[in-house]
């Protein structure tokens, strides 16, 4: 999906769903990698956001913003009500970032945690208006499930023919 930032600047949007994460991906209309957000599911309702890099060339063109509403979607969508994170205390720049963006910050003793309560209803509805659609995913099956389907199929499969180990 091609949408705007808040700076005006278009970039396309990919998120794909692996392993019980979802990887959104920033690249402008050429093609340039511009960041990246990792989400997934860590606690019932709770969504872990793993990162979020936009890259230092990139920065302040509201591309992380973006990211960030496509961590709510999707989190929205996996009906979490609360986004939660962390990150070195060290950075000041991620601190003002994440506050800007609508997450609290509480410091621990050796990083800072982040919180951002979500609607599920609300955060959906918000993002669909806000970029005039609603994202896409891509979901790609996990090469462990691959290799465990094959298993339980192959051990089914010698079951039949009396091979299985008793």
């Amino acid at each position: 999906m091609i949408v705007k930032t808040d700076k005006n600047k278009a970039i396309k949007i990919e998120t794909t769903y692996e392993d019980e994460q979802f990887l959104i991906q920033a690249h402008d209309l050429l093609g340039n990698y511009l960041g990246y957000a990792e989400v997934g599911q860590y606690v019932a309702k709770e969504a872990w956001l793993f990162q979020v890099k936009t890259f230092p060339e990139y920065r302040n063109q509201g591309v992380g913003s973006v990211l960030l509403d496509m961590v709510s979607f999707w989190s929205a969508k996996m009906c979490c009500n609360m986004i939660a994170g962390k990150f070195a205390p060290s950075s000041d720049y991620a601190k003002e970032f994440y506050f800007k963006n609508g997450f609290y910050i509480y410091p621990e003793d050796n990083y800072n945690r982040l919180e951002k309560p979500i609607e599920e209803e609300k955060v959906i509805k918000e993002i669909k208006e806000k970029y005039n659609q609603e994202p896409k995913c891509t979901y790609k099956r996990s090469a462990i499930r691959e290799i465990v389907n094959f298993a339980e199929s192959n051990a089914k499969q010698n079951e039949t023919f009396g091979f299985a180990k008793k």
